[in-house]
């Protein structure tokens, strides 16, 4: 059994969880870091959008990264972001409205009680959010619970078993060099990596939601891990 965390990690974590912090700190992340997780949007967006989906959710949108790509890639599709974040759902519209998408929503919403009858969307997809979430499992047996039969869920997470290269590798990618230093590398280690999860516990816990094949999808040069289920 691992040891209990630290009195710090377990404060520092709280924090990375908080609605307030990132009501108030999410331009950070908004402003400099979000960028550095393209290519995997770009990676889900691929595995979505030849499927033709009529409705996607997208879990945990925060400033509407994925939301926006899926909207723009799926033109004829309804694209809907929920967040528990009133800023970052703010500020996800004001993202869309300046790219003139129309066919998508933003809500405020909480990942453990999604507001939307059963089997309602096409395709459901949650990057870097399900970490954040009170109960994952019970998370992600409501992305089962909204998804219709055979259609794609894809999670994807930060890597619990990235390395400190390959964590830094990735901080290399924030768009300031403000947030590329060694008090944040021992953040990004302790407190965002080693608290989330591996691809292995993804497909876990979509099997116990319910799912009956999981499948990993590569994540090339990005510490997250990432899961197809269906």
């Amino acid at each position: 059994m691992a040891p209990p965390p630290l009195p710090l990690v377990r404060l520092l974590r709280y924090l990375r969880d908080n609605r307030l912090v990132w009501d108030l700190c999410g331009f950070i992340y908004n402003r400099y870091i979000g960028d550095a997780l393209t290519p995997l949007f770009v990676l889900l967006t691929d595995e979505i959008a030849p499927r033709r989906p009529s409705r996607i959710l997208d879990v945990g949108s925060g400033p509407g990264y994925l939301t926006c790509l899926l909207a723009r890639r799926c033109p004829r599709a309804e694209v809907v972001g929920v967040d528990f974040s009133p800023r970052q759902v703010s500020w996800a519209r004001r993202r869309g409205n300046a790219l003139g998408l129309s066919n998508m929503t933003f809500l405020r919403g909480d990942a453990l009680h999604l507001t939307f009858p059963d089997e309602s969307f096409d395709a459901v997809a949650s990057v870097g959010s399900i970490k954040h979430w009170r109960d994952p499992q019970a998370g992600m047996s409501e992305i089962r619970r909204v998804l219709k039969p055979g259609g794609p869920a894809i999670v994807a997470e930060t890597d619990r078993g990235a390395s400190p290269g390959e964590i830094r590798s990735f901080m290399a990618r924030f768009k300031t060099p403000l947030l590329r230093n060694d008090l944040l590398l021992w953040g990004m280690k302790r407190i965002v990596f080693a608290e989330s999860f591996t691809s292995d516990d993804l497909s876990l816990m979509a099997r116990k939601a319910g799912f009956e094949e999981t499948r990993p999808l590569g994540v090339g040069g990005i510490p997250y891990v990432c899961v197809r289920a269906a």
